[in-house]
C-alpha cells in the first residue's frame, strides 16, 4: 500500500446537495491511518448533530477532483482548535481519523459495504511461492558438506503455473498469479483471494487479510507480512467492479525497507499436499487463541529501534502462553483433581493455623495457581517433552550456545527484568542477547508447527541447519 493525498468533497449519505459538502484532502499512510483533513470552518458545525454509534461514524461519501468516488468507512472526529475558546464555532478545524478507504463506488450505509470476493498481495508472498533452493539437490549439498565451492543461498525460481484452491467450510482461498501478467515463465507478483459462499461484509474479509491469512504468511516466512494491492470485487448493476482498499498497518515497511536476504521457516513447496489441513487448523482456532497469537506476532512488527530486552520479553511472555494454552496437560504438576483435595487440606490447615485474616487470605489466594508450572518450569517442559530432539537442532549451527545454558538464563534472565532483581548472576549479556532472542524466536515458531500438527519427519527435515532457506528478494 503507498502512501498517497488527493484533494475532493465530502459529505454524508442523503446529503449530496452542492451546499452540504465540504472541501477536504484525504491523506493516507499505511503505518498510520487514513485522514480527512477539512479545513473549512464550518467543520465543526458540519458533524456536532449527528449520531456517532460507538463513538464512528460508518460512512462518509466522497469524490476526487478528479471525479473518482470513495467511500470512507468508520471515521472518528480529531480536532485542532485555533483561536480562543469562545471563537471556536468561527475558527474551528478539524479532521478524521479513516479505518477504511474504498476508492471506485459509493456505498450509502454501513451493512451495504460487502463483497464477493477480496484478493491482496503480501510483502514476502513471493518469494514464499516461488522459491526452490539449489539445497536440495542432493550432489549440490553433498559438495557444500564437503566445504567445495557452493553457496547455500542460491535459489531459483519457479513461477506458480496453476492456482491452488483451498476450501475450508463456507469459503475459498485461491493463491494465483497476478492476471495481469500473462507470462507463464516471468516472476509474476502472486496474490491470494477469499471468497465466501455468498456476498459478505467488508468486516468479515478483513478479519481473513489482516489477521488469518498475515500471520499464517508471516509465520511461514519468519518476517512481517503485510497486505498491499488490496482489491474487493463487488456486482455493479450486474457487472463486477474491482474496487481498491486502503487501511493502516502498524508497523508497516515497504518492500525497500525490508532485508535482502533472510531465513524462511517453511515455504509453499514444504507445505503444499497439507496445506488445507494446516491453514484450516490456524483460521478456525485462530480466535481461541488471539490473545496469544498477538504477543508473539507482536514481536515481528515491531520498529528497528525497539529495545532488544522488550522482544526477549515478549517472547518469554509467548512461549509460556502458548505452552499454557495450547497445551494445558503438560503445564501442571498433578491432575485437577487430585489438587483439588490438597487445596482443601491446605485450606483447612491455613485457616486453623494462621491467625492473621489478611495473611491468610493471601495465602489462600496464592494457592489458585499453585499446580501450574513455573516459567523455568515450563521452558524445560518446551524443551524436553514437546519438541524433544528437535529441540538440540536448534543449537547445531551455534554449538558454542548449549541448549541447557539456555533452558537456564532464558528463566534468570525474564526474571530479573520482570521483577528488576539486583543479583546479575546468569543473566544473558547484552552482547548475546540478540542469539538468545533469535533461539527463543525458533523454539516458539517450532511450537506452532507441533500445535499445527506438521509431520514429525518434515519438522526434523525444516530444523536441518544446512537446508534452512535463504530467502533472497526478487
Amino acid at each position: 500500500m503507498n502512501a498517497f493525498d488527493l484533494k475532493g468533497k465530502w459529505w454524508f449519505p442523503g446529503e449530496d446537495e452542492e451546499g452540504q459538502k465540504l472541501a477536504g484532502e484525504l491523506v493516507f499512510e499505511p503505518a498510520v491511518s487514513g485522514r480527512l483533513i477539512v479545513g473549512d470552518r464550518f467543520f465543526f458545525r458540519w458533524i456536532q448533530d449527528r449520531p456517532r454509534p460507538e463513538g464512528v461514524f460508518s460512512v462518509v461519501l466522497g469524490e476526487s477532483d478528479e471525479g473518482t468516488p470513495i467511500t470512507l468507512y468508520n471515521c472518528r472526529p480529531a480536532f485542532v482548535w485555533l483561536g480562543s475558546r469562545s471563537k471556536e464555532l468561527e475558527q474551528d478545524r478539524g479532521w478524521l481519523f479513516v479505518d477504511v478507504i474504498i476508492v471506485g463506488h459509493h456505498f450509502v450505509n454501513p451493512e451495504a459495504i460487502v463483497f464477493q470476493d477480496i484478493s491482496a498481495r503480501y510483502t514476502h508472498l513471493d518469494q514464499w511461492v516461488v522459491s526452490w533452493s539449489l539445497a536440495e539437490d542432493e550432489e549440490y549439498m553433498q559438495q557444500f558438506i564437503r566445504g567445495e565451492d557452493a553457496n547455500e543461498n542460491t535459489l531459483q525460481y519457479r513461477p506458480l503455473l496453476q492456482p491452488i484452491k483451498i476450501q475450508i467450510d463456507d469459503y475459498q482461498i485461491l493463491i494465483y498469479r497476478d492476471p495481469e501478467y500473462a507470462s507463464a515463465t516471468d516472476l509474476a507478483p502472486n496474490r491470494i483471494a477469499i471468497k465466501l459462499e455468498s456476498d459478505q461484509h467488508i468486516s468479515r474479509y478483513l478479519r481473513f487479510l489482516n489477521t488469518y491469512i498475515k500471520h499464517f504468511i508471516s509465520l511461514a516466512t519468519s518476517r512481517p507480512n503485510f497486505p498491499m494491492d488490496v482489491k474487493g470485487r463487488i456486482s455493479n448493476g450486474g457487472e463486477h467492479t474491482d474496487l481498491s482498499l486502503f487501511f493502516s498497518n502498524n508497523g508497516y515497511k515497504t518492500m525497500d525497507e525490508t532485508p535482502v536476504s533472510f531465513e524462511m521457516l517453511f515455504r509453499l513447496r514444504d507445505v503444499q499436499q497439507n496445506l488445507t489441513q494446516y491453514l484450516s487448523k490456524w483460521i478456525r482456532e485462530y480466535d481461541m487463541y488471539e490473545s496469544v497469537h498477538q504477543v508473539f506476532f507482536s514481536t515481528y512488527y515491531l520498529e528497528s529501534s525497539t529495545d532488544i530486552v522488550i522482544t526477549f520479553l515478549l517472547l518469554t511472555q509467548a512461549l509460556e502462553a502458548y505452552h499454557r494454552e495450547l497445551y494445558p496437560e503438560k503445564g501442571k504438576y498433578v491432575d485437577d483433581d487430585k489438587f483439588a483435595d490438597i487445596k482443601a487440606n491446605v485450606n483447612s490447615f491455613l485457616c486453623a493455623n494462621v491467625e492473621n485474616e489478611s495473611l491468610c487470605k493471601k495465602l489462600v489466594n496464592n494457592l489458585e495457581l499453585g499446580n501450574d508450572f513455573t516459567f523455568a518450569r515450563r521452558v524445560k517442559s518446551v524443551c524436553k517433552e514437546l519438541l524433544k530432539e528437535h529441540y538440540k537442532d536448534i543449537f547445531d549451527s551455534q554449538p558454542e550456545l548449549k541448549y541447557r545454558h539456555f533452558e537456564f538464563r532464558v528463566p534468570k534472565t525474564r526474571n530479573f527484568y520482570t521483577h528488576r532483581l539486583k543479583e546479575r548472576k546468569d543473566v544473558i549479556h547484552a552482547e548475546h542477547m540478540s542469539t538468545y532472542v533469535e533461539k527463543l524466536s525458533l523454539v516458539v515458531e517450532f511450537m506452532l508447527l507441533v500445535y499445527l500438527e506438521f509431520p514429525t519427519e518434515k519438522i526434523t527435515e525444516l530444523l536441518v541447519p544446512y537446508k534452512r532457506i535463504h530467502i533472497t528478494k526478487l
